[in-house]
Parts: structure tokens; sequence; C-alpha cells
């Protein structure tokens, strides 16, 4: 059993300790336990949100599980290795040296997400690490140890303020350095403060919101505001009312969400395994192919609260070969595009991503600056998508004149380190 308040907001969990907090929503306060038992009034996990959201068809139709893909997971404790969840499952948490372990029902049901018996890539492996303090180092050295592909981390500030850190700096600087997918809960202080946490600021980090399955409209609670650091959230996914199998209660928050993003990773990981050690490609195609609402005008940058929208793992799938990507290496020019042809009534979304510098000094952080243009045929720009506080640009543009067009990536300045390793995702709706 783990015992933990219920504020309102969140569940604070006493060996979670001040700087951190785990992004489970609680709509009341009470003292409660939670038990892990068997009980077959409740549902499956996600029986809903996995069909609803085509993952059930993206398993069924590409025959997809996950398998051969690792996906560590770095929370306030570690997953129960005995519930039934994962009972023939490569699991493995950390034993850590001079540390008790907390087996928390949280980090139990994140997994259940991710990869449980009823979860989204059944066949991945698992690997567990535990926070200490205000320490993530020895977690995510320990994971990187295991070699996983992808780290997912459903927790933040205890008081976010909306500012980057070196939380998120040194996040920054493992997925720079080490080429490691890291996916982050944005929070679930909407009705509150409304600032994202970190380590979903950090740049080279993908931020999820909450949805509904059926809407990409976020709900109230995930977190959207920004003081000081890029655009967040990046998508929203699924996260609210989840009922899981072998645990009691049902679940919501971003932390959900996040483990949702987490799983679909690792079916994309195991279908195009060159996408292993590229986050920029896996952010960038999760970014262009995000449910949206009828496309109707044109739009540039990411939307408060709802990102790129909601996750469309079927429209990744789709779309998983419409990318081009490079390293760049010149400092002082560099241009990479192609040319499509789109008919009259079309929309298209389009994302471009590429990895920040960051050496975990928040002060110290930093991108190259880059722009994305769509040019026609004449040629003349019909959309310019030129953000310099982001380490990515995102647009969203109904066609209405069938033409050839040029969709191009530029340099806009300095390279701030080189090689850079780009990638830009589109999707024609």
């Amino acid at each position: 059993n783990t015992d933990c308040e219920q504020t309102g907001k969140y569940k604070k969990y006493n060996n979670c300790l001040k700087p951190y907090r785990l992004f489970q929503h609680c709509p009341t306060k009470k003292k409660i336990n939670y038990n892990i038992y068997n009980n077959k009034n409740y549902r499956p996990m996600m029986s809903a949100n996995k069909p609803g959201s085509g993952v059930t068809d993206i398993i069924n139709n590409y025959n997809v599980t996950g398998k051969g893909v690792k996906v560590g997971i770095l929370e306030c404790g570690i997953l129960d290795k005995n519930n039934a969840n994962f009972t023939g499952k490569t699991v493995v948490a950390r034993d850590q040296l001079f540390v008790i372990e907390t087996v928390l029902d949280h980090t139990t049901a994140v997994a259940s997400v991710i990869g449980g018996v009823n979860g989204i890539a059944t066949d991945c492996s698992m690997y567990s690490a535990q926070l200490v303090g205000n320490n993530a180092m020895t977690g995510i050295e320990w994971l990187l140890d295991q070699k996983v592909d992808v780290i997912n981390m459903s927790y933040g500030d205890s008081e976010p303020d909306g500012k980057y850190s070196n939380k998120s700096a040194y996040m920054d600087f493992i997925a720079n350095a080490y080429k490691t997918i890291l996916i982050a809960a944005v929070g679930n202080d909407g009705f509150e403060s409304d600032y994202v946490a970190n380590p979903a600021l950090g740049y080279n980090v993908f931020g999820v919101g909450a949805c509904d399955y059926k809407s990409p409209v976020p709900f109230g609670y995930s977190s959207a505001k920004v003081e000081k650091g890029p655009d967040k959230p990046s998508i929203t996914a699924p996260g609210h009312s989840l009922t899981i199998a072998n645990l009691a209660g049902t679940f919501s928050g971003t932390s959900f969400s996040s483990a949702f993003v987490t799983g679909c990773v690792a079916l994309m990981l195991e279908y195009r395994p060159a996408l292993k050690l590229h986050p920029e490609r896996v952010y960038a195609l999760l970014t262009a192919n995000a449910r949206t609402s009828l496309i109707t005008s044109d739009y540039v940058g990411l939307r408060t609260r709802a990102g790129a929208g909601g996750l469309s793992i079927t429209k990744v799938f789709n779309n998983i070969d419409n990318i081009f990507y490079g390293t760049v290496t010149s400092r002082t020019a560099y241009e990479k595009s192609i040319e499509l042809s789109i008919d009259s009534g079309h929309s298209m979304q389009v994302a471009a991503y590429w990895l920040a510098y960051a050496d975990g000094n928040a002060n110290n952080t930093k991108h190259t600056d880059y722009d994305l243009f769509l040019i026609d045929s004449s040629p003349s720009y019909v959309l310019k998508a030129r953000s310099y506080k982001n380490n990515f640009e995102y647009f969203e543009w109904k066609c209405n004149s069938s033409d050839d067009y040029i969709l191009s990536f530029d340099l806009a300045g300095e390279m701030v380190q080189s090689p850079d390793q780009f990638c830009v995702a589109y999707c024609i709706n």
C-alpha cells in the first residue's frame, strides 16, 4: 500500500520529497490508501481509448507491439514488478545501494499504460528508476546504462513557475549528447497557476498535455503557461478517467497522457528502428501528424494549451515516410527543400525539429535558428514560420490553389553547434 495526500490537484508522495510531484489529477481532497489487487469489475486498461485513438488498428494492421524497444521510466518511485500487468514481461526495477526504493501505484499505472498486458507496447522492455530527492542524474545514468531508447517522465516541479531551469537543462543535455527520446508530462496546474513544470520545459523534451481520445481539445487542468522557455505542450494525448487492469480506481492526469505517447513511440521505434537515436525525427512526426480541428485557414506555431493537437498514431504511421532530414555543418548557409504537388481543398501540417545545445546549466542552453517556408511556383512565399524562441517550427495551411509547392528548411542565423541534425515532417490532409 502507498499512502498519499490528495490535495485537489495532485498526489504528493512522501518519498518524492519537495522538489517533485507526480501528475495524477485528483478532483477531491481526502486521505486515501491505494491497494493493488485484481478486480473483474474494472474494464481492461483503456478499452475505449486504445481503439478510439487508433492504437488498436495500428497494432493489428502493422503487427507492432514494441518488441525490441527499451523504455525507461523515471519517477518518484518504482513500479511493482509483481503486479499481474507485468506477468511474463521484461521489467527491471533499479535497486540502489543505500536507498530504500518505494513501490508506487502511480509508477505501476504509468508502466501499465506504456507496456502492461493491456497496454500499448505490450512487448517492450521496461526499466524503472527512482528519483532521489532533487537529483535525476543517478536515475538517468542507470537508464542510459540499460541502453533505453526512450524515457518517460510523469513528474515535475512541486511548485512550478513556468521557468526553464537546470532540471530541464540537464534533460536537454542528455537528449543532445546521447540522442535519447524524452517524453514528459506538462503538469496539472491548469486550474491554478497554469504553469508548465520542469522537466517538460526542456527544449529537447517532448511535453504532453491531457485530452480525451474523442477530441484533441485539452482538459482544463492540463498546464500551458510558460514564463521562460519553449512553447508547451507539444501535443495532447488521452489521459482522463483511464481504468487499468489490476489497479483500483480510475486514473487521470498528464502523467498518463505522457505514458500514452511513450507507448506509441515504442511502436514507432519497432516499426522504424532508424528513428532510434533521432529524437528530432520522432518529435517532428508526432507534431506534424497531430489531430486538429478542420483546418480552414493558415496558422503558425503551437496553440495555447493544445499544442499542435491531439495524438494521432494512425496519422503518424500513415505518414511515417513523409519526412526529410539532414545534418548541417555549414555555419553560414544551409537550405534543403522538397517539391510537393497539392490540390486545392487539401490542408497541410508541417513540423521541423532540431536539438538544442545544453550542458546542464540553464543559462548556457541555446539553439540555432532555422526557418520553414512554403513557396508556390511563381515563386512567391505562401507561408513563413520564423520562430526564434523555439528549436522547432510548426504550421497549418489550407490550399486554395492547386500547384507545385516547395517546402524549404533554411538556416536563419549562425549555428551554435556543429553538426546539427534536423527533421521536417509533413502531413497532407
